[in-house]
């Protein structure tokens, strides 16, 4: 399908004919056969512009545009729409006036331009409506605005939305309409309070429970989402709808309704065989209960979890031995030797198979090095302490970022030690929220750590949050890189990132009152930076 070529009509070619392949290419279109219409309906329109036969070239413009949209050819559907708006307006038909003006916002919205998009929705649709449907209409307003960071709008356009969606007849359909609107109102509403956390700190965590009114909105739209989701048996939106409310309970410092939520989600993930999401809701369950001590409840979370991975043949051995290894750290606190070398022993051979070291590969050997020595076993002291200088020596192998540093680093974020965020790299715009809501809930509860610049990392998913100091800076650094990456070239990356920004704008810093912009260029710097100079 060639939608931009121009072709020669045959002299026979009449406007007879050609309103007759307009029909038949309608009937086309009826029946969903997009190209073979849009080949008839495009010769007919060359033939009826040549006749000057304006609405013909109204309906056919219009048809064309739409089979376009459908086949998501955007950019060539953007152009046909601009030309059926100048021919709506010249003919003053508002039908199409209004329809042009929706579909030509709807193409910019699918093709990421959302501010032009949102420039259109502004003048050209904000007047009273007659042709276009208001529920599509506000819905994606309120989608717009959100891609903008217009939370707020999106709020009320979201309103707009659940209101009209709320007068309609009730039906299977409908009911999925309100509860995909209640939990996007319900986002806006978190991803509002989290936009305030990034821009304030760690510092308006501790004023949650006094600003918390958008978070129990949240949680109402929430709810009212995951009823109908669990009423329709839509199991994977009620798992991750569920974990954002344990997200905001663990904001909230509500740690029982957090991990009551955690374990809801957690059973219907193993439910549904939903095994990815049952290493991430158990991560998050483990991260709790350590920072609670509260031991008994973690070993046997533990325990449960590696029987049912084992169970259910799951491939992810990196995930497999953490837990083996948190289990062993878990009962060596309790100063149970034998189960906890057990469980270190296992987790070891797991590591042992990995093509890369990691470093929870290293830490489980200094731990069973520990045991030994203070067991006074020379034999075997000796026999994992070699294995532990020829692990270090994998790891010096390759410790060089390569010129494509993005291999190593996916994210990075700068923040102050009181928590606000000045400059980040964010190339993937999709924003998962239950990965960034365990994002800023993990920052939250290991802000002691970050204050004492103890933390090194932490793990969320299959990715590993990798920390970077440098004493008496008032900045860190923080980069997203795959569990499996090496840590050793991770900080190597992070460390030539943090240096240059720090060279960069080190002034801005000394009094830094809260105003970002002077940081926001070095998005350009490290374009320049080598890292096989360092």
């Amino acid at each position: 399908m060639k939608e931009d070529t121009q072709e020669e009509l045959e002299p026979s070619y009449s406007l007879t004919i050609a309103v007759e392949d307009f029909k038949q290419g309608v009937q086309l279109y009826q029946n969903k056969d997009l190209k073979a219409a849009y080949s008839l309906i495009r010769k007919a329109l060359l033939k009826f512009q040549l006749e000057h036969q304006s609405k013909l070239i109204l309906e056919s413009t219009f048809l064309i545009a739409n089979i376009l949209f459908q086949l998501e050819k955007f950019n060539p559907a953007i152009k046909y729409f601009q030309e059926l708006k100048i021919i709506a307006l010249d003919l003053q038909h508002k039908k199409y006036l209004e329809l042009s003006s929706f579909m030509l916002a709807f193409c910019q919205y699918k093709t990421r331009n959302y501010k032009k998009a949102f420039e259109i929705f502004e003048s050209d649709l904000s007047d009273p409506i007659e042709y276009v449907n208001k529920l599509q209409l506000f819905t994606f307003r309120a989608r717009t605005s959100s891609k903008l960071g217009y939370r707020d709008q999106s709020i009320q356009f979201f309103k707009e939305a659940i209101e009209i969606c709320q007068k309609e007849q009730n039906g299977i359909q409908n009911e999925g309409q309100k509860a995909q609107l209640y939990n996007e109102i319900g986002l806006e509403l978190y991803y509002k309070i989290l936009d305030e956390i990034k821009a304030s700190g760690l510092s308006y965590l501790n004023d949650l429970n006094q600003n918390s009114q958008a978070f129990s909105l949240s949680i109402e739209y929430f709810q009212k989402a995951i009823e109908i989701w669990e009423k329709h048996g839509e199991t994977k939106k009620f798992i991750t709808t569920i974990q954002i409310i344990g997200n905001i309970y663990g904001y909230l410092k509500n740690l029982k309704k957090q991990i009551e939520y955690y374990n809801i989600a957690l059973q219907k993930s193993e439910e549904i065989n939903e095994f990815e999401q049952y290493i991430k809701i158990s991560r998050n369950l483990i991260r709790i209960l350590t920072n609670l001590k509260n031991s008994n409840e973690l070993i046997s979370l533990l325990q449960r979890v590696i029987s049912v991975l084992n169970q259910n043949g799951v491939s992810d051995i990196i995930a497999i031995a953490e837990f083996h290894l948190k289990l062993g750290k878990t009962l060596l606190s309790l100063k149970q030797i034998n189960n906890a070398l057990y469980e270190f022993i296992t987790a070891l051979n797991i590591y042992e198979r990995l093509k890369n070291p990691i470093s929870e590969h290293k830490t489980t050997l200094n731990l069973i090095i520990q045991i030994y020595r203070e067991s006074e076993d020379i034999e075997k002291l000796s026999y994992y302490s070699q294995q532990l200088s020829i692990l270090e020596e994998r790891f010096n192998e390759n410790t060089s970022p390569s010129d494509d540093w993005l291999v190593v680093i996916k994210d990075f974020w700068f923040i102050t030690e009181t928590g606000i965020e000045i400059f980040s790299y964010t190339p993937d715009v999709h924003i998962n929220p239950t990965l960034f809501g365990g994002f800023i809930s993990a920052l939250q509860s290991l802000s002691e750590e970050i204050s004492q610049k103890r933390m090194e990392s932490f793990v969320i998913g299959n990715q590993r949050y990798s920390f970077y100091f440098e004493e008496g800076k008032p900045i860190f650094i923080i980069g997203r890189a795959s569990i499996e990456e090496l840590d050793t070239r991770v900080t190597k990356v992070l460390s030539v990132l943090y240096k240059r920004f720090f060279n960069e704008y080190g002034k801005f810093l000394v009094k830094f009152s809260g105003n970002v912009s002077p940081f926001q260029n070095f998005g350009e710097v490290m374009k320049t930076i080598d890292f096989n100079l360092v």
